[in-house]
């Protein structure tokens, strides 16, 4: 029977767990059991978990932690406690084979909010910590969940300063983005780029805050990461429980729920400094509030950065021209209506605006340019989120709505294109405007079995709506008096419905073998409506049409643990977009009906990626290595991807079949006392192997904007000082390998092929941290995105070159 003590001397403790152990209590490895401890005190915790988890629970000062984020999920013990006492700052250890002492950390530590754990200041003996992914719609540990995931804790991106997605790039293998600047970027995972151009195509990447989707074919909204619990990252195709845009991968951001016992609150300001760059800054702050303690508490967020450009423009006499700056406010409010259901209201709004782009002009100077105009860039998201979580006797119901209002504006320097809009004209200041807007609403729920035995389940209903308006406007000047007039201009809107039923189900042949079978029947609507005109030329035209898809998108995953530290799986998946209508391009720009005619088609058509996988997960040497490893194999049909007319103006296309095949590495390994290692690689030959008619003659250089090897290490040291002062010291240096532009071999630049490095120390006393960052571009300004305007880089080349090196101070204060 499983039990719950209290006692002081620790030879209590070892003799109490020793003479369980020996009383009869079973010897074999422990299996996977589903835990359901809801949040709440510490002690009482621990005694709902030493019953389900039939151990015995030893307790040794543990009124100086801080009370517990419950854990769900089906999970060997050992898991279940490590996220039972995650941000609690108590520990644990195994005295016999089921028994376990948990108490307070060696120091005390900050809030909860900021779990921070001791684990890399603790000997060399003691395990790394454990992680849980929930990604995978049941909450399960990292070290064995059969798909290839990275999580990417709160305590983690504080240690290394990390405030953006951009952020993750070096710490997740396989995550790649664009570098068009704040607000602009689109994400890529495992090589599988649908080209660095935007345009109407939907992400192959999908996006979510606290559960909810917030992105359909919009760019990265770059969310300013404060007051985080987890990033998750899920490589491969998610088809079958995301749905459309998760064809590459999902990137999930969760962020801190309301503490609906204790008060508490944190204040962050920094300074930047970087090398020929103005200044940058940014404040921060969280408070939360339980204004019913036990059942009802608010949190609430606010930001505000600056960060200083370092582009200058010749022409136009300016210097770092490309500054930006975001303000950010979040708000959560959770109550707990009754021991097993709970809601949770949240909203995050943001806006982000940058005052110009981000390319240079090589021919000028690595940072200098020569426009005729600047290119600023605006960004406004916002989200409302409902989260209603519930038990019932047979399974647990997750209920999420959300409604996203994203506006995101443009402007490019069309000035050399404009001969292209206006025959017979000369290039003079021309400004290209658009403006995006996009609101996305979505409706999911899920049931997951709660009972123990062979089999598990779940089932969901996922809709959305999204309707997306698109405005384009080309200015040009009207002769010697210097008067604008509209030379172009397209009103585009579509309506885009989703509806699916998604499903698993997984059973268990025995402790060792279980098999999962898991898909999606979906159904994609897609309406759209555009208008374009050329008013100087007296031209107009129209366009309306509607599209639909559907389909099943399957899953099927066998996994093996023949140990209780290793774990391997296989695994096929399927991921989809659907298609749409091109609509852009000048008054009579012929668009094909003929599916092998040349390009512009007028309608493009979905594509879909099956990936075959196999993997491994070893926790070796007692807990102090863990190492993830996968390979995988991927046939892309029909692949889509943003292309530029003539004009300027994008189109998509269907390049025809591709495929991509490689491995990827990820290690965490504490070598010795106070001293952490880690590191992740990814090696993928992602290519065109069978182009469509209009792309025949594409150069062999793999697919736009893909690298075939990236890869970053880690070193992190951390020790006491005496005291309650701690040092933490950080080191990095992350690789990406060589791509190339576009398919076009007149503007394949080449770019990528270049390293930076990053260090930080860290001073923590209590409620206070001093850090200093230190990023460094190891291999000059590197190119890390050759593309800046889609009107004139096929008339001179452009770079995106690495941030010069930057030094970061930054003071920040707990208020527990």
């Amino acid at each position: 029977m499983a039990a719950i003590a209290r006692a002081r001397p620790l030879s209590a403790l070892l003799g109490a767990g020793i003479a369980l152990a020996w009383a009869g209590q079973a010897c074999a490895a422990p299996a996977e059991t589903q835990f359901r401890v809801p949040p709440g005190p510490l002690a009482a915790a621990l005694a709902q978990f030493a019953v389900q988890a039939r151990l015995s629970v030893a307790l040794q000062h543990v009124e100086a932690c801080s009370p517990s984020r419950g854990v769900q999920g089906r999970l060997l013990p050992r898991e279940a406690l490590g996220r039972l006492l995650a941000g609690t700052r108590c520990a644990y250890r195994f005295v016999g084979p089921d028994a376990v002492v948990v108490s307070a950390a060696p120091r005390p530590g900050p809030p909860p909010a900021r779990e921070r754990t001791v684990a890399a200041a603790a000997p060399a003996e003691v395990p790394l910590p454990e992680i849980v992914v929930t990604a995978g719609r049941r909450p399960v540990a990292l070290s064995r969940a059969a798909f290839s995931a990275t999580v990417v804790t709160g305590a983690d991106l504080t240690a290394i300063g990390a405030h953006d997605v951009a952020d993750l790039v070096p710490l997740v293998a396989g995550l790649g983005m664009t570098d068009l600047g704040p607000g602009r970027d689109k994400l890529f995972l495992r090589g599988l780029s649908d080209g660095p151009l935007t345009g109407e195509t939907q992400s192959t990447v999908g996006l979510y805050l606290d559960g909810a989707r917030i992105t359909y074919n919009a760019p990265d909204p770059d969310l300013k990461l404060v007051d985080i619990d987890r990033v998750e990252v899920l490589r491969g195709p998610q088809g079958a429980l995301y749905g459309a845009g998760s064809i590459a991968g999902i990137v999930l951001l969760t962020t801190n729920r309301p503490d609906l016992d204790h008060w508490s609150a944190e204040a962050d300001a920094s300074g930047t400094a970087t090398q020929g760059s103005a200044p940058g800054w940014s404040v921060d702050g969280m408070l939360n509030a339980p204004v019913v303690p036990g059942k009802l508490a608010v949190r609430l967020v606010g930001y505000e950065d600056r960060i200083g450009g370092y582009i200058d423009d010749a022409n136009l006499g300016l210097t770092n021209v490309n500054e930006v700056g975001r303000i950010g406010l979040r708000g959560a409010a959770t109550w707990r209506i009754s021991a097993n259901w709970s809601a949770t209201a949240s909203v995050a709004y943001q806006t982000l605006n940058s005052a110009d782009t981000h390319y240079a002009q090589p021919s000028i100077g690595p940072l200098s340019r020569d426009l005729f105009l600047q290119e600023p860039h605006d960004n406004d998201f916002l989200a409302v989120t409902l989260n209603v979580n519930g038990h019932l006797p047979w399974a647990d119901l997750a209920m999420t709505s959300s409604f996203v209002r994203h506006q995101f504006d443009s402007r490019y320097d069309a000035s050399l294109a404009l001969p292209q809009f206006v025959p017979g004209s000369a290039p003079a200041r021309s400004p290209f405007d658009e403006a995006n807007g996009a609101r996305l609403l979505v409706n999911e729920f899920t049931l997951t079995s709660t009972a123990n035995g062979r089999v598990e389940w779940l089932a969901g209903l996922f809709q959305s709506i999204s309707d997306d308006d698109l405005s384009q406007t080309l200015t040009a000047p009207l002769g010697p008096s210097g008067a604008m007039a509209t030379a172009y201009r397209q009103q585009r809107a579509d309506t885009i419905d989703e509806l699916a039923l998604f499903g698993q189900v997984t059973y268990a042949f025995d402790r060792n073998w279980s098999l999962s079978l898991g898909g999606r029947a979906f159904r994609v609507w897609t309406d759209t409506h555009a208008a374009t005109a050329q008013p100087l030329a007296m031209l107009s035209g129209s366009f309306a049409g509607a599209t639909g898809s559907s389909g099943i998108a399957p899953q099927a995953v066998l996994r093996f643990t023949p140990s209780r530290d290793l774990t391997l799986y296989a695994q096929a998946s399927e991921g989809y977009r659907s298609g749409g209508f091109n609509t852009a391009g000048l008054v009579g720009q012929v668009f094909s009906a003929d599916p092998t005619g040349p390009e512009p088609q007028r309608r493009y058509s979905g594509d879909e990626l099956w990936n075959f996988e196999t993997g491994a997960k070893a926790d070796t040497a007692g807990g102090l290595a863990q190492i993830r490893a996968a390979a995988f194999y991927m046939v892309w049909n029909r692949v889509q991807s943003n292309q530029l007319l003539p004009d300027g103006l994008p189109y998509t296309a269907n390049l025809g079949d591709g495929r991509d095949f490689g491995a990827e590495l990820e290690a965490d390994v504490r070598p010795a006392e106070h001293w952490r290692l880690q590191a992740n690689a990814i090696v993928s030959e992602p290519d065109l192997t069978h182009p469509s008619p209009a792309f025949a003659s594409a150069p062999d250089n793999g697919l736009p904007g893909a690298a075939t090897f990236s890869g970053a290490t880690s070193a992190q040291y951390e020790r006491s000082l005496g005291g309650s002062l701690v040092l933490r010291l950080e080191a990095s240096l992350a690789y990406v390998g060589a791509s190339r532009l576009t398919l076009d071999a007149t503007t394949s630049a080449r770019m990528g092929d270049y390293a930076t490095g990053r260090a930080s120390a860290q001073l923590i006393d209590r409620d206070w941290t001093l850090s200093l960052f230190l990023r460094a571009p190891l291999t000059g300004l590197g190119d890390t995105f050759a593309y800046g305007n889609p009107f004139s880089f096929r008339d001179f080349p452009q770079t995106t070159p690495q941030r010069p090196t930057s030094v970061t101070l930054e003071v920040r204060r707990d208020f527990p």
